[in-house]
């Protein structure tokens, strides 16, 4: 009965102590997003498309 009794203790322990050991922070937060060429591109595009738009509207 005790032996049994030992069996349990020593297995909840065993659980809990891994559990609070391989318990680690939060993870770090991600690291900001650079501005890549994509969506510069992008942005350059826009820019060009509006300038010819407001072009050919100001010729009609």
């Amino acid at each position: 009965m005790i032996n049994k009794y030992s069996r349990v203790i020593i297995l909840i322990i065993f659980v809990f102590s891994i559990n609070t050991t391989f318990a680690g922070g939060p993870p770090p937060p991600p690291p900001p997003l650079p501005i890549d060429g994509g969506f510069l591109g992008l942005f350059a595009l826009a820019i060009g498309y509006a300038v010819k738009k407001i072009n050919d509207i100001s010729k009609k």
